[in-house]
């Protein structure tokens, strides 16, 4: 279980044990105890891999579990009491690992449905559907995104969504874009990030594109670079489109499951 806010680590996790042909779930930090463990034992997880601050909600699991026993607990930053760091993955002798066959067919992912119209589900991936998946999205002459190894890309939004994990992580490795990551939404960080490091691709959600849109903050960076802005999760609200910042390059914002144009932004 990836139980991780935005970082690089996320990214070695999930990538890691997708080589071992192990499966990862991702769950959301900010989850009660409760909720954690219901999708813990849900996905039959042996290992949590987290950040310090969120241990203290893995003491008391109860189900009979015991902390450290039932369970190992791996934190990304400095361990405490009964936890290993992740340098025991990081700085592993990858030569010591077994060889690994692995099956398209194969369970890759577990990620669980936001519990919107009822409690949250499991979503079982497997290799096979997930690479046709972020290949439907950039490969070919008409592919659903334009992605470019030259775009560089801001992942805002949380990877323990499928969205951002898929759409915007897969498919810009698959891409070869680099992929820059914020651990959090700051309308004044994120800002200065686009522009500090000309983020031409910029994957949000409805709450974001408004946010965007009626900030005066916005007219004190250039946002020229951007050349495409991505709408997913919800449906956009007619008209928002309008809205799209001013600085921002030709480009569109794209919207829904298959990404269709819901408006164009605005040019200099």
């Amino acid at each position: 279980m990836a139980l991780l806010q935005n970082c690089a680590e996320f990214v070695f996790t999930f990538m890691g044990a997708s080589m071992i042909g192990a499966v990862t779930t991702t769950a959301n930090p900010f989850c009660t105890t409760k909720e954690i463990f219901k999708q813990f034992n849900a996905s039959k997880s042996k290992i949590i891999i987290t950040q310090s601050q969120y241990v203290d909600k893995l003491r008391d699991p109860g189900d009979n579990l015991v902390f450290g026993e039932d369970f190992s607990v791996i934190t990304i930053d400095n361990p405490p009491e009964g936890c290993l760091h992740f340098s025991v993955l990081s700085e592993a002798n990858e030569d010591e690992a077994p060889e690994v066959e692995i099956d398209p067919d194969d369970a890759v992912a577990l990620p669980f449905s936001s519990g919107t119209t009822g409690l949250p589900k499991g979503v079982l991936l497997t290799h096979k559907s997930l690479i046709t998946s972020v290949a439907q999205q950039v490969d070919g002459e008409n592919p659903n995104l334009y992605l470019k190894p030259d775009d560089v890309v801001l992942c805002v939004l949380p990877l323990f969504h499928i969205y951002s994990l898929n759409s915007v992580l897969l498919c810009s490795l698959r891409a070869g874009a680099p992929v820059l990551l914020m651990q959090k939404f700051e309308i004044g960080s994120l800002l200065e990030l686009i522009q500090r490091h000309r983020v031409s691709v910029a994957a949000v959600v409805p709450p974001l594109v408004l946010a965007l849109a009626k900030n005066p903050l916005v007219d004190n960076f250039d946002l020229s670079s951007i050349r495409m802005v991505l709408s997913g999760a919800a449906p956009l609200g007619k008209g928002t489109g309008g809205g799209t910042p001013q600085p921002c390059a030709t480009g569109g914002i794209w919207t829904g499951a298959h990404f269709h144009v819901a408006a164009a932004a605005t040019t200099n």
